[in-house]
């Protein structure tokens, strides 16, 4: 299955989602290097698949297009974070009602920090943030030195304005180190763990945690998913696989269910690493939770 393939200062305003590439992991902290490779890995994945998603939707009753990769520096993150920033305003700008949908493909977690920044200027309602995720990625410096890094990108995602704690669920966590327990302890932040997900009804635990949104006045969310908070028998691809994780169908549900409570305005998938993925079942399964997510996002929309 491929895209139509657009020139984003080409772009339309009939386009429903935008894909775009971001091969950037200067930020990471991982020995398995490789995130960069993933936009790459992952559309060629979405080749494999039919054209219908397993429920049946066919995606292709909105439009979805890919600009390709933007723009990135590797020893300038200051001038990437520019480079991200202005990519989100083009797609966001193409029209004021019903904006399309960003789909971006990392690179490190890191990448969804000027996202928000950016969606925090110019999107006109109040949003959270739904992380599914093995790790919280609050460290306020990774090793008391670096500010800027995949494993800091929520505690710099809290610093800016408009964004609450409680505006923020994290899914699927289950490998927090000393100082991130120490932060949510003092805070109201409480994630889902794996754990938890394992032991009770998915649907029931969500649900309460989304209604909670919802008494918020969140109706709108930016969906960010990194690919460890699968097990690593699902996606072995990656920095950080960490043992215990969701399967592909309890994520799958999830996603599901989220589009019955809240409109998505932007989606990320990051830290598929393919150099450790040698049977690309990480992209592959990538692409899917992509294509299926995009299904129920198309179902909501009619």
């Amino acid at each position: 299955m491929v895209f139509e393939k657009v020139d984003k200062y080409e772009l339309k305003d009939d386009s429903s989602f935008v894909i775009l590439g971001i091969p950037f992991e200067a930020t990471s902290t991982s020995p398995r290097a490789g995130a960069k490779e993933a936009p790459l890995a992952i559309r060629k994945a979405f080749n494999y698949f039919s054209l219908l998603t397993e429920l049946g939707i066919d995606i292709f009753q909105k439009k979805i297009v890919d600009i390709g990769d933007i723009e990135v520096y590797p020893s300038l993150l200051e001038e990437t974070m520019t480079s991200i920033e202005e990519t989100i305003s083009l797609i966001l700008s193409l029209r004021s009602d019903n904006l399309p949908i960003p789909i971006t493909l990392g690179g490190d977690h890191f990448i969804t920090y000027p996202i928000i920044r950016k969606f925090l200027q110019i999107f006109p309602h109040k949003f959270g943030i739904i992380i599914f995720d093995a790790h919280v990625d609050l460290y306020d410096k990774w090793l008391y030195k670096e500010k800027y890094a995949h494993c800091t990108v929520f505690h710099r995602i809290l610093e800016l304005q408009s964004i609450e704690k409680e505006d923020l669920l994290f899914i699927g966590t289950r490998d927090i180190d000393y100082e991130e327990a120490e932060f949510l302890k003092n805070t109201s932040i409480k994630p889902i763990s794996s754990h938890s997900i394992s032991q009770g009804d998915l649907k029931a635990l969500l649900s309460q945690r989304f209604q909670r949104l919802q008494r918020r006045g969140i109706d709108h969310v930016y969906v960010s998913i990194d690919i460890d908070v699968l097990d690593p028998i699902f996606a072995p691809g990656t920095g950080y696989p960490i043992p215990g994780g969701l399967t592909y169908r309890q994520l799958w549900k999830a996603l599901d269910l989220l589009t019955q409570y809240f409109q998505v305005i932007g989606i990320d998938l990051v830290e598929v690493c393919p150099p450790y993925d040698s049977s690309e079942i990480t992209s592959i399964t990538a692409a899917r939770l992509l294509m299926e997510f995009i299904g129920f996002i198309t179902e909501k929309m009619k």
